[in-house]
Parts: structure tokens; sequence; C-alpha cells
């Protein structure tokens, strides 16, 4: 059996063709993720700063998981954003915002997030 070497030109034609489409999946996905966070952005409430992949998974290694969560609070207030890998969540940290939203659920996320978000920022 002999084994035949692909010509330069097939091969350039291979890499040349598969970096254009790599580029316009990248350009598309990017694009599509930066509306998507515009619009999550706006409605969720605000939190720490986050990495690209990891979300806020750092800000939640060493300590255990709710002295983290507590430090997170002390800076952000009752109702927080965390991005914890890919998975987005809310963090309610008072007992009483918790009641609140237990009892009035519509109601909480209407009008009386204005009390609660630090910022101005309403849910």
């Amino acid at each position: 059996m002999s084994l035949e070497i692909p010509s330069p030109v097939l091969v350039i034609t291979f890499l040349i063709s598969s970096l254009i489409i790599f580029r316009k999946l990248w350009s598309s996905s990017k694009a599509k993720h930066a509306l998507k966070s515009d619009v999550n952005a706006a409605e969720l409430p605000p939190g720490p700063k986050r990495l690209p992949l990891i979300g806020n998974l750092h800000q939640m290694a060493g300590a255990l998981p709710h002295h983290s969560l507590a430090n997170l609070a002390k800076k952000h207030g009752p109702i927080m954003h965390l991005q914890l890998g890919e998975m987005t969540t809310v963090v309610i940290s008072s007992p009483e915002v918790a009641r609140e939203i237990l009892k009035e659920p519509r109601a909480f996320l209407r009008s009386e997030a204005r009390d609660h978000c630090p910022r101005g920022h309403v849910l």
C-alpha cells in the first residue's frame, strides 16, 4: 500500500476554508451572546464582576460557600446576581427580603424591587 500525500494547493484550500468558517461561527456566536447578555443584564440585579468562562466561581473558592456569599452580600446588598459557570443565579441573602418574595412574588418583581436593589436597579 502506498500513502499519497495531498497536494499543497488542496491543503492550503482546506486550511483557508476552515479558518473562514471558524471566523464566521465565532463572530455570530459573539454577537448572539452580546445581544443576549444585554437583554438579561437589564433584568437582573447587580452583582460582582465576573470572569468570562467561570463567572463568579473564583469568588466562591477557598472559604465555605455560605461565608463567601455573606461577604459578597455585605458588598452588593441583599439581592445580587452571580454567574456560576453557565448558570445565572440570583441570591437573596436577607430573611426579610426572602419572606417578602415568598409572600407576594409578583408584587416584589414589579414595584418593591426598587426598595431592595442597590443603585436603583429594578428587576
